[in-house]
């Protein structure tokens, strides 16, 4: 993993960057500027990275499957360890993280926007607890 970047660039906290919509919407960020902290269950996510930092973005990939709560807890100490508040967060992969947001309800998230495809209501108390 890379080491904390000190670059003005936004970072984007995005599940299930591996495939489909996750690595789109990782794709479209990164060319938007922002650096990114991408997950996925496969190795393609080492190859989305790839893809990404090509188009200049510092790429953290984290392979975790994050159906199961030791993962994702493996996930938040590697977010943690990048000492990087993401600024926009998609949450579109993780039964655990989809659970976190439907029951937290809508608390104040100051400038981290989080937004899940299968809910639409935001807000995640552990996403803010911890990118805060």
């Amino acid at each position: 993993m890379p080491t904390p970047s000190t670059r003005t660039r936004p970072l984007a906290f995005i599940t299930g960057a591996s495939n489909g919509i996750g690595t789109d919407i990782a794709r479209e960020l990164a060319t938007r500027g922002y650096d990114i902290i991408g997950t996925g269950r496969s190795d393609s996510i080492d190859t989305v990275a790839e893809q990404l930092r090509a188009l200049g973005a510092t790429v953290y990939p984290v392979r975790a499957d994050l159906r199961t709560y030791e993962n994702m807890e493996k996930l938040w100490d590697q977010v943690e360890a990048i000492a990087r508040p993401p600024d926009v967060a998609v949450l579109n992969a993780g039964e655990q993280l989809v659970r976190a947001v439907r029951e937290a309800g809508e608390p104040d998230l100051g400038s981290l926007e989080v937004r899940e495809d299968r809910d639409r209501r935001p807000g995640s108390a552990e996403a803010r607890r911890r990118f805060s």
